[in-house]
């Protein structure tokens, strides 16, 4: 008996140790990367050598450049690439998806047939989600490279609801024969009815829709005034251009004179700036973030669980001043009406499940 009672009593302390450490282990200031709550994760692939945007002259020979050192080279993103994952209970699976566009092959015949110059920066082309299987091959290439980096943010429901529902609808058909991930390019803004996007720009939306964006973030875009003489075919009456004239520029158009005639406003998030951001973040002490490390590769994570979005603001809004770009791409696209979605049809619309991720592929190497 007097063993019996020792062992009890033994079992008894062991539980109470036990139960105390389930009690005080959450309340640790510490986040947890790998808990089953709402988390959010941006993808930075920078280009494999930086572009020079401080010029005409400088961003055509930094391309030129970026494409000669690359051409041989498998699996990369020429001008660099954003992607996000959405790991959630309100999903049977992980999200993971960008915005991309569908090849070559259209950007080759803008620019050596119909030469438009920098109108390339923003015109419309063939867009397409990026399959999450795609992806995760990707980024297990640009970790081996040592060149990816990520900022996680922990969400509450509300947000994480905004995006799902801005991705359902995005990838969706709502403009009758196209929905709007059909469509990339440089100029548009994925919050605009009718618009696409650029990989940057649709991730940076979803940080947008969420109330999460760093209030420094500015410093991640490019704003620049391309002169109109360096932008041809259907933006510029036909116009071609000839390499020799972009290299000769040396500075962007100073703004001066009328918009969208004289000039066009461009302005793009850079996905190296980002990258670069983020690894300056890292290497501050008290840089606001929480330094964790996914698969080798370090990053950023933060708790957002307290962030309320805007949830009074429409998820698609109206863009009352396009650029000529996006101007051209309404005339061109005019027989599309944006389908507004009701509640009960937002419920029942699904995502595509190519942009959902095997939960097994997130721990194999």
């Amino acid at each position: 008996m007097k063993v019996k009672s020792a062992t009890l009593k033994l079992m008894l302390i062991i539980t109470l140790v036990v139960v105390n450490i389930s009690i005080v282990w959450p309340q640790s200031d510490k986040l947890s990367a790998g808990d089953n709550s709402h988390e959010l994760t941006v993808y930075v692939f920078p280009t494999l050598k930086p572009l020079a945007w401080t010029s005409p002259a400088s961003l055509y020979k930094s391309t030129i450049d970026l494409y000669l050192k690359t051409m041989f080279l498998t699996d990369h993103y020429l001008l660099g690439h954003m992607a996000v994952k959405l790991q959630t209970p309100l999903l049977d699976k992980p999200l993971l998806t960008a915005q991309t566009s569908c090849g070559m092959e259209e950007k080759r015949k803008l620019l050596f047939n119909e030469k438009i110059g920098l109108g390339i920066l923003g015109a419309a082309l063939k867009g397409r989600m990026e399959p999450a299987d795609e992806l995760m091959h990707n980024l297990k290439v640009y970790a081996r490279r040592d060149k990816l980096a990520f900022i996680k943010y922990k969400l509450n429901e509300k947000s994480t609801r905004r995006i799902i529902d801005f991705i359902k609808m995005y990838s969706s058909n709502m403009m009758g024969r196209q929905s709007q991930s059909g469509f990339y390019g440089g100029s548009f803004w994925p919050r605009y009815k009718y618009e696409g996007a650029g990989c940057s720009a649709f991730a940076i939306a979803i940080l947008e829709l969420a109330g999460i964006q760093p209030p420094d973030s500015c410093g991640w875009k490019i704003n620049v005034n391309i002169p109109m003489k360096l932008i041809g075919g259907k933006f510029n009456q036909g116009k071609k251009i000839k390499s020799g004239e972009i290299k000769r520029t040396l500075l962007w158009h100073s703004g001066e004179g009328e918009k969208n005639v004289d000039f066009v406003s461009y302005n793009i998030y850079d996905p190296t700036y980002i990258y670069d951001w983020i690894n300056n973040k890292i290497q501050q002490l008290n840089s606001g973030y929480q330094v964790v490390s996914e698969n080798g590769i370090s990053g950023l994570l933060t708790d957002a669980t307290t962030v309320e979005c805007n949830e009074d603001e429409p998820v698609f809004l109206h863009n009352d001043s396009p650029d000529l770009f996006v101007a051209t791409h309404f005339r061109e696209n005019k027989e599309f009406r944006f389908a507004e979605i009701s509640p009960d049809s937002l419920l029942r619309m699904q995502i595509p499940e190519i942009l959902k991720l095997d939960p097994t592929s997130l721990t194999r190497k």
